[in-house]
């Protein structure tokens, strides 16, 4: 639980700070790149107003890492989601390690991960986080479809690797209520994007981005009993579908796929709320947070 409050009170304290302190700074080279002309002085005295104008021309802004060919970036998704699972259901399991030590491996794997493969795919890892970034505008929704199967696809392949000789092939994941699915990811995709953002704002190091993500899943993997994760949790569906088991395997698989797409989304329009900012499906969410920080003196 301490690990958890550290790690989202670390990321919301950067919430109501870093779209005011990053704009103005990062203005002139953005609006050049659209071919707008810089800011006046007199706007940068209305930092959320001139935030406001950055956004509606975000459209027209390349996605980052787009320079890189799109086969290399899944195989790279596919590979780390894949890592993930064997961490998970392999190396936990294997060494029968309690709740307490499987958490930290997921969360020093997670961490890990988003060093390794940050700068080549993005290290979404999740689904439920691709689902998150194309509705917000930050990622291709062309790209949705490709990057959702390698995921699928590398962490099916993996728990297929490690389920013969670790668990039962017919053994399935723990039902989890579909709320508590949905209310889990809500933290996760909050604290993941907040404290992404705060990074790329210089409002933090960018060496401790991979740190701080991985005690936010560390500690979530401790308080909520939740997968937060579709393509980690279908793939004991996946497996033991394909090894005979029929249709019946899928019935409550639907928890696993719905809940963390549906907290994900959830998640990413609380912190558009807070920050005031937001793109795509997001961006009416963010106009009724800078209008209610208005309405408070902010």
């Amino acid at each position: 639980m301490m690990l958890s409050v550290i790690s989202l009170g670390v990321a919301c304290a950067y919430v109501p700070q870093w779209h005011l302190a990053a704009a103005p700074l990062r203005a002139k080279p953005f609006l050049s790149s659209l071919g707008a002309s810089p800011p006046a002085a007199n706007e940068l005295a209305h930092p959320e107003q001139y935030a406001s104008e950055l956004m509606a021309h975000a459209d027209a802004a390349s996605f980052p890492l787009g320079d890189i060919p799109l086969t290399r970036r899944c195989v790279a998704e596919l590979i780390g989601t894949a890592c993930l699972v064997i961490s998970i259901f392999g190396i936990a399991k294997a060494l029968k390690l309690r709740t307490f030590f499987t958490a930290v491996v997921a969360g020093s794997t997670v961490g890990t991960l988003v060093r390794i493969f940050g700068s080549i795919s993005g290290a979404h890892l999740n689904p439920a986080i691709t689902l998150a970034l194309a509705a917000g505008n930050k990622f291709p929704r062309t790209q949705v479809p490709v990057y959702l199967l390698s995921q699928t696809v590398g962490a099916t392949l993996a728990y297929a690797l490690v389920s013969s000789f670790i668990v039962p092939s017919h053994q399935l994941p723990l039902l989890v209520p579909f709320g508590e699915e949905v209310r889990a990811t809500v933290m996760l995709a909050f604290g993941c994007f907040a404290i992404g953002d705060a990074a790329d704002a210089g409002m933090i190091p960018q060496p401790v981005k991979p740190v701080l993500i991985g005690i936010l899943i560390t500690s979530l993997s401790l308080i909520v009993r939740a997968g937060m994760n579709p393509a980690l949790t279908a793939a004991p569906f996946m497996v033991t579908l394909l090894r005979g088991w029929g249709p019946i395997t899928l019935a409550d698989a639907w928890h696993y796929a719905v809940g963390p797409a549906f907290g994900g989304l959830l998640g990413t329009a609380a912190l558009a709320f807070a920050r005031g900012e937001g793109r795509g499906v997001f961006s009416q969410v963010a106009r009724v947070g800078r209008m209610n920080r208005r309405a408070l003196g902010r």
